[in-house]
């Protein structure tokens, strides 16, 4: 029997998904548009030659800069709002002017005019069938198969979420460079900026078209469950609508809140993408609960905040507190109707966490492998991790230079493990409120190999 072609079995793969934007150096910027543009502010019309584009430093933003020779020079369009800046396909954004400069004399310039470009869409009217966004700075991960645009290679670099009546397709883009250079994803990561690593795709799972605003709603979702699993902040940027014959009918400039690159903690096992296809469906119930949205942003917040150590690991362990009160009122009170208001007012804040933790089956035991905390509860009398960690968290917040002496004084180990003890808490909560029932990695877990750390969540049974 003839050997089968290996073309064959690369067939039967789907494509990768194909940028519209790309970066292929570390803090690259990201061309939008080059052209003749018009900036227009009242009746002044200034014409000239530039270009539009992301630029990542110092922070993600969108920005323009033109050369306008045919312009005589008005000081006050620096710093007020400055009108539109329009292109020559017909799109107008508003923009700020932020500076202006030129040189005299015998190495005379023209003018330069640059400023900031506010968040903005375009639209042409047609429905929209599905929407192409980057994702800068998101973990690598491996999922399943896709063939390049040759169909001579394939890589396990897609992950695609359903849940909602949506099909979230997300693919790592390629990485290999020229030999003995480094892959793209690791010079973003050992560099500490910014690069798109990934392109996502949005559509309805039956096919049907959308409007802009539902893909605007579900990008912003997005955002907060792509934070959750990274740990930082990372989400959509730069999405592009297409109509079913595949023409653009909608863009969106918008430079969302994107941390550069840095190495921290998550629930989320890299090694898969399995955690973030499980978790999508019972995340978005949540999200489009007009009860949980709010709470489940706020807390996703304060989680990622927590998570980069915001204010110190003392600053962390407020924020986790903060989530748990909110969660804790949001469950046990108004969804469940465990507690009542008063009765719920009425409870120390050790308690709430402990019956939020019970009420999600998440054991609340202090865990052995943390001695600093386990020394303490035993000085204390404190009784589990509820406890301990609240009892650091009011240490901190409340002015008594005793009782911060006595509680945790010069210990950093200790402050240190309220804070860790407080966000393996926080994943678990949130894991549970997304109906998740598969695997995590265990933060709390160390000195293993890669994977090993890797458990099933406590609520559910192992297979």
């Amino acid at each position: 029997m003839a050997n089968r072609p290996k073309t064959a079995i690369l067939d039967k793969m789907p494509p990768e998904l194909t940028p519209v934007y790309l970066t292929t150096a570390v803090n690259q910027e990201v061309e939008l548009y080059n052209g003749r543009l018009e900036l227009v502010d009242g009746d002044t019309v200034i014409p000239g030659e530039g270009r539009i584009q992301l630029e990542w430093l110092p922070v993600p933003e969108i920005k323009f800069r033109m050369d306008a020779p045919d312009w005589a020079f008005r000081r006050d369009l620096v710093g007020s709002p400055s009108g539109s800046l329009k292109m020559i396909d017909g799109r107008s954004v508003d923009v700020y002017v932020t500076g202006i400069s030129f040189s005299g004399g015998e190495n005379a310039t023209s003018p330069t005019i640059s400023g900031i470009v506010e968040p903005s869409e375009t639209a042409s009217g047609n429905p929209i069938a599905s929407v192409t966004f980057h994702v800068p700075n998101f973990q690598s991960f491996m999922g399943s198969s896709i063939r390049d645009e040759s169909g001579r290679r394939c890589r396990a670099a897609r992950a695609v979420m359903e849940g909602g009546g949506w099909r979230v397709t997300l693919d790592e883009l390629p990485t290999d460079g020229p030999p003995k250079k480094e892959k793209f994803g690791k010079q973003v990561e050992d560099v500490g900026g910014f690069g798109i690593t990934h392109v996502g795709q949005l559509e309805r799972a039956d096919g049907s078209e959308f409007s802009a605003t539902d893909a605007k709603e579900l990008q912003e979702a997005l955002f907060c469950l792509l934070s959750f699993c990274r740990g930082s902040w990372v989400g959509p940027l730069l999405a592009i609508g297409f109509d079913g014959d595949g023409m653009r009918t909608w863009e969106e400039w918008l430079a969302r809140k994107i941390e550069r690159w840095r190495r921290v903690g998550s629930w989320f096992d890299r090694k898969s993408c399995v955690g973030l296809v499980e978790v999508f469906p019972g995340f978005h119930r949540r999200w489009i609960d007009d009860a949980w949205n709010e709470p489940i942003r706020l807390a996703l917040h304060w989680y990622v905040e927590s998570n980069m150590c915001a204010g110190g690991v003392e600053g962390g362990t407020i924020l986790a507190q903060a989530a748990f009160e909110l969660l804790a009122w949001s469950l046990l009170v108004e969804d469940r109707s465990v507690l009542s208001e008063d009765g719920f007012q009425k409870l120390p804040a050790a308690d709430k966490l402990r019956l939020l933790l019970s009420s999600c089956e998440i054991p609340s035991a202090i865990p052995p492998s943390m001695e600093a905390l386990t020394q303490a509860a035993a000085a204390n009398t404190w009784m589990d991790g509820p406890q301990a960690i609240t009892e650091v968290r009011n240490a901190l917040v409340h002015s008594r230079p005793k009782k911060r002496k006595r509680v945790i004084g010069d210990d950093v180990g200790l402050r240190y493990e309220a804070w860790w003890l407080g966000l393996w808490y926080l994943e678990l909560v949130l894991l549970r409120l997304f109906d998740f029932r598969g695997k995590y990695s265990d933060r709390l877990v160390h000195g293993v190999y890669r994977g090993q750390e890797v458990k099933q969540v406590p609520w559910a049974t192992e297979p």
